[in-house]
């Protein structure tokens, strides 16, 4: 069964956990079991069953109300399986976020039509970090509707302030879905009070984001993960790779014989996309090299332009970056500051740094490419020399 990946995102209490309980209740993704553990856990705490209690796994999350981590929860609907990655709303949580909506092909964000809730700096926040993740495709659930009386007008007053925002961002595709995820309404059947909504419900208008064509770029990228003996594990970003080929070693710059391909223990004449394979060659390979064809004009660098997102300020200057799965020491330059909840530069010195556009100086020569032509490889996380989180970025130009 395909599976497909999709953050959640949005202001706290906006209703993220609430909408993605009740998903795995309408879709019959959970257990009755689960459920009775829940309204268990829920009559301990002296509140009413809340759906959001299926995801909150932890009593002091329970009895805060709050998610504190990362959740993931799978809901099958219509012979497909969506993983639906539950990322905190909280700033101190950032680092979270980032791992969670890092491998997600979509998002779904939810934004509460509830009085003195609506749009927040957050919302925006979030969005842009999304579309700096490479996520282009969203929906829009505006939740909350039945604590206004299921206004359309205010459902449009949403729509209208966020739509030029996300038209900003420049993401492919996106949709805007009025819900109310506690009453369980407009998620797999549309809502008997939203007639003046004329679309499909949630999860339908979600199937069609998730599975409009990919790319057909088929040309060959390959990384090289470790050695086994007289082999190396290879997983394919990329296009395919067939025994005979001759590829290009990055950043070793040397040319490759590919012998033969191994898939598990069986011999095999060629890999795919998302495949991890053994192969052998006449070249010996080191972790985090790159493979594409001969003749592919990819060529390491030393010095790139760069986005950046901090989750922490950056004290100095001196910095280490992960490309490829490997560390390099790497000097950033600051060229300008960007607020992301409003996509405008920055005037003046700002209290908190998050959003930059920087020149990276790579203490050796990397292979890299700009992340709107590859994201695989056109991405970067950053450390301290203690290892301590900082933060990410985008290659934007060689």
């Amino acid at each position: 069964m395909k599976v497909y990946r999709v953050a959640m995102l949005g202001h706290k209490d906006h209703g993220k956990s609430t909408l993605i309980g009740s998903l795995l209740i309408k879709t019959k993704s959970v257990t009755k079991q689960r459920i009775e553990e829940a309204k268990k856990a829920s009559k301990e705490l002296g509140k009413a069953f809340e759906p959001a209690f299926l995801l909150d796994s932890f009593y002091e999350e329970q009895r805060n109300g709050m998610t504190l981590d990362t959740t993931r929860a799978e809901i099958h609907y219509k012979n497909v399986a969506i993983e639906l990655i539950d990322v905190p709303g909280h700033e101190e949580l950032i680092k979270n976020m980032i791992t969670g909506a890092s491998y997600a092909s979509a998002a779904v964000l939810i934004i509460s039509a509830k009085k003195n809730e609506g749009i927040k700096p957050q919302t925006k926040r979030h969005l842009y970090l999304a579309s700096m993740l490479g996520i282009d495709k969203l929906l829009v659930a505006v939740n909350k509707m039945d604590t206004v009386n299921y206004s359309d007008e205010v459902f449009n007053n949403i729509k209208n302030g966020i739509e030029p925002f996300i038209k900003e961002l420049n993401l492919k595709e996106y949709y805007f879905v009025p819900i109310s995820a506690y009453n369980g309404e407009n998620l797999t059947t549309n809502s008997i009070h939203m007639k003046w909504y004329k679309g499909k419900p949630l999860l339908d208008v979600l199937l069609r984001l998730l599975k409009t064509n990919k790319s057909k770029d088929k040309r060959f990228i390959g990384i090289v993960q470790s050695k086994i003996e007289d082999k190396f594990a290879i997983h394919i970003l990329n296009g395919e790779l067939k025994s005979n080929d001759l590829v290009k070693v990055l950043p070793q710059g040397k040319i490759a014989k590919v012998k033969s391909i191994y898939n598990g223990l069986k011999p095999s004449n060629k890999a795919k996309v998302g495949d991890n394979v053994m192969i052998s060659t006449d070249v010996v390979l080191n972790r985090g090299d790159l493979l594409v064809h001969k003749n592919d004009k990819l060529e390491p660098v030393s010095m790139f332009l760069g986005k950046i997102f901090l989750a922490n300020n950056i004290d100095k200057r001196n910095v280490v970056i992960r490309i490829n799965g490997l560390d390099y020491n790497a000097k950033i330059s600051f060229i300008k500051r960007i607020d992301p909840t409003r996509n405008k530069e920055l005037d003046g010195k700002p209290g908190q740094l998050e959003v930059a556009i920087v020149k990276v100086n790579v203490e050796k020569s990397v292979a890299v490419e700009p992340f709107e032509i590859n994201k695989d490889i056109g991405k970067f996380t950053i450390f301290d020399n203690k290892n301590n989180f900082l933060g990410f970025g985008n290659v934007l130009k060689l």
